[in-house]
């Protein structure tokens, strides 16, 4: 009776792995196939959801997806969203270079509507802008030139 039940619930184990990991192909494939017919909205929450788990490759994997579906949706937001990924990854040439084309695509913006919309991605890719800028002279030697001369021209005094 023991090796019965043995046998049951080796059979049972190994059905129950076999349909775990059908169940999972299948629903990574579901996912796949869903992903056809997200809208926009799908695109910007999942692209979201990576950039909050820090998985900045895949958000903008995301969103050169839904830049290619929707080529002319929210141009200003979604290149001001690579950028910021890309600022994350410390890839400073390539975030500038969505970042810079957010002013570039905001003043080919037609209606004062769709430009009071989109003026935060400018306020905010100019804020970025500035810490790459800052962070690019951290390591700049010449910029530590005029602190080590301030700190020569002042006398040490002595402590008594």
């Amino acid at each position: 009776m023991k090796v019965f039940f043995k046998h049951i619930t080796v059979i049972l184990c190994e059905v129950f792995i076999v349909s775990t990991l059908f169940s999972c192909r299948s629903f990574s494939e579901a996912k796949r196939m869903k992903r056809e017919k997200w809208i926009f909205d799908n695109y910007l929450l999942e692209a979201q959801s990576f950039t909050n788990r820090r998985k900045y490759l895949s958000a903008i994997k995301i969103l050169n997806e839904m830049n290619q579906k929707f080529p002319n949706t929210e141009r200003v937001m979604t290149n001001y969203l690579i950028g910021y990924n890309y600022y994350e990854l410390k890839s400073y040439k390539v975030a500038r270079k969505y970042l810079d084309s957010v002013f570039f695509l905001f003043r080919e913006l037609g209606t004062d509507e769709e430009r009071s919309e989109n003026e935060k991605f400018t306020v905010l890719s100019t804020l970025l802008l500035e810490k790459i800028d800052h962070a690019e002279n951290v390591f700049d030697p010449y910029e530590i030139k005029p602190e080590i001369e301030k700190i020569r021209e002042k006398k040490i005094k002595p402590a008594f």
